[in-house]
């Protein structure tokens, strides 16, 4: 098959009018990246950051951000069609700089695992930075943290969404908030979901949803309001996750957090949760589309 070489290509930043044409390039691609499977595909088609190499009027080439809050974004995916393997570092590499200098974006975020490692090296060589890392957690028993009953707990449902986006807000910076439509995807199953309220005020949240034909639990997310921390709601939302996974049938639960929350680390410690020894570098590039 004929490979046209980086000089034939043109580069752009899509018109949200070419995203549904990209998003199906991306299905039918035979090289591409996809994280979070086809969920990512899922999306709003105003919901990308895409940018593109056309050989000719062919997309044959790109690299797809999802936007996170505050005019921050996700690098999820990239395809190639019809590229010679040769040109794909280079190729990705322009690809990820336009996205840098044209995305509506004050950040781009990109998370790795040893898989795709090859991706954060291209990443670093257009400016790209160290930002984080995610480190993997898992227990395998229900080791009870003692609370007493801070919040009163209810299934969280479509009326509480815009509560969780609240929630994050005060309790992460941008780039780790739940969009409306990540709710959605995460509340959608057969899971466990929960709101926590105090006073009548949704105060925190947990979500958790069943992995590995339903032998894993993968705790999600447990968040507070920063202004309610320190009464053990946290605790009082792990135990009810880790006791709802193992009566249900888990042999394990698991969780992703940042290596530097001090404060979550040892709550789950407490908890009896280990590391897994997976870790998940996150790297960052300011973003030029919008000034920092």
């Amino acid at each position: 098959m004929f490979s046209p070489r980086i000089d034939q290509l043109t580069i752009t930043y899509a018109d949200v009018a070419q995203h549904g044409a990209l998003i199906d390039f991306v299905r039918r691609s035979r090289f591409r990246l996809i994280q979070f499977g086809m969920a990512t595909l899922s999306l709003p088609l105003d919901q990308y950051h895409i940018s593109v190499a056309w050989h000719g009027e062919r997309p044959v080439a790109l690299l797809l951000a999802t936007p996170a809050a505050n005019q921050t974004a996700w690098v999820r995916s990239c395809a190639l069609d019809g590229i010679s393997i040769a040109y794909h570092a280079e190729l990705i590499g322009l690809l990820a700089s336009t996205l840098i200098y044209h995305a509506p974006c004050r950040a781009l975020f990109y998370s790795s695992d040893h898989y795709d490692n090859w991706l954060s090296d291209i990443l670093r060589g257009v400016g790209f930075v160290a930002h984080n890392t995610i480190i993997a957690l898992e227990t395998h028993h229900y080791q009870a943290l003692p609370h007493a009953t801070p919040a009163t707990l209810a299934p969280l449902g479509l009326a509480e969404y815009g509560d969780i986006q609240r929630i994050d807000a005060q309790a992460f910076d941008p780039e780790w908030q739940k969009t409306s439509h990540d709710v959605r995807e995460l509340t959608s199953g057969d899971g466990l979901s929960l709101i926590g309220v105090v006073d009548n005020v949704p105060v925190a949240y947990a979500i958790a949803n069943w992995h590995d034909n339903h032998t894993t639990f993968h705790l999600v997310r447990i968040a507070v309001l920063p202004a309610y921390q320190g009464r053990r709601i946290a605790s009082q939302l792990l135990n009810a996750v880790l006791e709802h996974g193992f009566v249900q049938g888990a042999t394990r639960v698991t969780l992703n957090t940042q290596r530097n929350n001090y404060a979550a680390l040892a709550l789950y410690t407490r908890a009896g949760f280990t590391a897994t020894g997976e870790q998940y570098e996150v790297i960052r590039a300011q973003s030029h589309g919008v000034p920092e």
